[in-house]
């Protein structure tokens, strides 16, 4: 039996989200991302300074296209190379506090937060509210079936499902 050996990283902060890419972990924390080069042994820190939205990360993704999309509590960022881009709900969101970021089988991200969902096509943007049908507007999570459809859960226990153009919603107080 090989023995097992672990390594161990010491962030100075509570660690909320993680995300891998190629050779590198991403953690986010309560104090900005760290991007840890698991070959090199090395770290480097990322915060607002560098065009992080925020410093409180929420959720991570990678997606199709090896760009790294990071849900903080003052809004999202994308890392596409060495480039940030950084978006709020002032821009195009359905709101500021991000809960969870999913990527569907067409390639499109979907932005979970506080005040409904947004969809990324890869060049427009598109959001749902509970004024839209959606069951709640705090998103807790967000899925999608072998049939393109998207499933949103909701803080409430409630169920959001988008199909196409199609929105159903099931209310656990019917159930």
């Amino acid at each position: 039996n090989p023995k097992e050996t672990w390594t161990h990283w010491r962030e100075t902060s509570m660690v909320t989200a993680f995300a891998i890419q190629n050779d590198f972990i991403w953690a986010g924390g309560s104090t900005g991302l760290v991007k840890w080069d698991i070959l090199e042994d090395t770290q480097q820190r990322f915060t607002e300074a560098d065009g992080l939205a925020g410093n409180y990360i929420t959720c991570l993704l990678n997606d199709n296209d090896g760009r790294l999309w990071v849900g903080t509590t003052q809004g999202l960022s994308r890392l596409d190379g060495d480039n940030w881009t950084s978006w709020t709900k002032n821009d195009v969101l359905a709101g500021d506090g991000f809960t969870c970021i999913h990527v569907d089988n067409s390639g499109n991200v979907w932005i979970g937060t506080t005040g409904g969902v947004t969809r990324f096509n890869g060049s427009e943007w598109s959001s749902w509210f509970e004024s839209d049908g959606l069951a709640g507007g705090d998103v807790s999570t967000i899925f999608s079936d072998f049939s393109d459809c998207v499933w949103i859960g909701f803080s409430s226990g409630d169920v959001s499902k988008i199909s196409g153009s199609d929105l159903t919603t099931w209310n656990t107080n019917s159930l």
